[in-house]
């Protein structure tokens, strides 16, 4: 199964370059957990490309905090109804 595992793992990737590159990071995220847990139900050796949502996801937040001077549980939830300040 190692082309199955491939193909998800190469997509929770795009998901997570998604999640820093978009204003709205949603759909992106979903992308991300959804592949991430392909390739891991295809092989379980690929059990570190957890590590690609969550990355993502404090790069997203320490974005917002940076950009709007807000504290982390606030611009992470500005992240997700999709008000975030940075200009992505």
């Amino acid at each position: 199964m190692d082309p199955a595992s491939t193909t998800f793992t190469v997509l929770a990737v795009l998901g997570g370059v998604r999640m820093i590159g978009r204003r709205s990071i949603l759909p992106a995220a979903l992308l991300t957990g959804v592949a991430a847990g392909l390739a891991i139900a295809s092989k379980f050796s690929a059990l570190p490309v957890l590590a690609v949502p969550a990355v993502a996801a404090l790069a997203v937040v320490w974005r917002e905090v940076q950009a709007s001077q807000q504290t982390p549980r606030r611009a992470m939830g500005a992240c997700l109804s999709g008000r975030s300040s940075a200009s992505a």
